[in-house]
C-alpha cells in the first residue's frame, strides 16, 4: 500500500509541476523536452545491455506504449482541458479501470469480478466528491478527446500486462520516451505557437517531470501492473485526485476542504474492496 501511495504522489505531482512549463511553452513543447531528456538519461543505462535494448519485442512494445501513453493519453487529455473543465477530465480519466477491465476480459487475461466492479464504482464516487466536477460548458470534442486518451492508456496497460511483463522495464521506458519525441516534433508545426526554449524555472520543472515522473513514476507503474494485474493497477489512479489535493496543500498552501477528506475515505474504501483477497 505504501508503494501505491508513493506512486500516486509522484504521478499526481506531474499536474502541479507541469503547470509551470505548460503555461510558458505549451503542452506539446513541455512533453517534447520531457521525453527527450528522459531518453537521453536512460540511454547510457540501456546500452550496457545491448541485447535487451535491441530485442525486437522490447522495441515493438516500447514504441506501442510510447504512442498510447505518451502521445495519445497525455496529448489528448491535455487537449481536452481546452474544451471541458479539468475536474471533468479527471472524472473521465478515472474511468480507466473500467476500460481496463473490458480490454482485459476481451483478450482473456482477466475475468471481471463483481468485487472489482463494486470497489471501482465506490472509488469513482469518491473521485466525484473530491473533484466536485463542473458539468457546465461540456462540449462533445472535449469529451471525445478525454475518452479517447483514457482508452489509449487503459489499452496500453492491458497490452503490457498480457505480453510484456517479462521484459526489461528500463529498456521499455527508454523506447517509450524516445518514440514520443519524433511524433511530437511532427505535431509541432501544426500548432499556433512555435517551440521556444524554457526559462530556468521551467527547465527545472521539465527535468523533474523527466526524471521523477517519466523514469521513476512510469517505472513504478510498470512494476504495479506486473505485480497486481492491469485492471487492479489501473484502479490505483483513483487515488490521484486526493494526492493532487494533498500536494497542493503542502506545496501551494491550498486549504483542504471537508469534502476532500470525505472523498478520500470513500476512495480508500473502494480500493480496499477492489484489492481485498478473495
Amino acid at each position: 500500500m505504501a508503494l501505491i501511495v508513493f506512486f500516486s504522489l509522484i504521478w499526481s505531482s506531474a499536474f502541479i509541476v507541469g503547470k509551470i512549463p505548460v503555461t510558458e511553452i505549451g503542452a506539446v513543447g513541455t512533453l517534447l523536452f520531457r521525453f527527450l531528456i528522459s531518453s537521453i538519461v536512460l540511454l547510457p543505462v540501456c546500452i550496457f545491455h545491448p541485447v535487451s535494448l535491441w530485442h525486437w519485442k522490447t522495441v515493438r512494445t516500447g514504441i506501442m506504449l510510447g504512442l498510447l501513453n505518451n502521445v495519445l493519453y497525455l496529448g489528448l487529455t491535455f487537449t481536452a482541458m481546452n474544451y471541458i473543465s479539468a475536474s471533468l477530465v479527471v472524472i473521465i480519466v478515472s474511468c480507466a479501470p473500467f476500460m481496463a477491465m473490458v480490454f482485459a476480459s476481451l483478450n482473456g487475461t482477466e475475468t471481471i469480478s463483481m468485487k472489482k466492479i463494486l470497489g471501482t464504482l465506490i472509488a469513482l464516487c469518491g473521485v466525484i466528491v473530491v473533484t466536485r466536477a463542473d458539468a457546465s460548458g461540456v462540449s462533445l470534442p472535449g469529451i471525445l478527446f478525454a475518452v479517447s486518451g483514457t482508452a489509449a492508456f487503459a489499452y496500453g496497460t492491458v497490452s503490457f500486462h498480457k505480453s510484456a511483463t517479462s521484459l526489461s522495464m528500463l529498456h521499455l521506458n527508454f523506447w517509450q520516451s524516445l518514440t514520443a519525441v519524433p511524433v511530437l516534433l511532427l505535431i509541432l508545426p501544426f500548432l499556433p505557437h512555435a517551440l521556444i526554449l524554457p526559462t530556468l524555472i521551467s527547465a527545472a520543472a521539465i527535468f523533474y517531470l523527466a526524471l521523477a515522473v517519466t523514469i521513476g513514476g512510469m517505472g513504478l507503474w510498470l512494476i504495479l501492473i506486473r505485480r497486481n494485474g492491469a485492471s487492479t493497477a489501473a484502479s490505483y489512479h483513483l487515488l490521484n485526485p486526493v494526492s493532487g489535493l494533498l500536494l497542493s496543500a503542502i506545496l501551494l498552501g491550498t486549504p483542504i476542504e471537508p469534502r476532500a477528506i470525505l472523498g478520500a475515505i470513500i476512495i480508500a474504501a473502494g480500493l480496499y474492496i477492489t484489492n481485498r483477497q478473495q
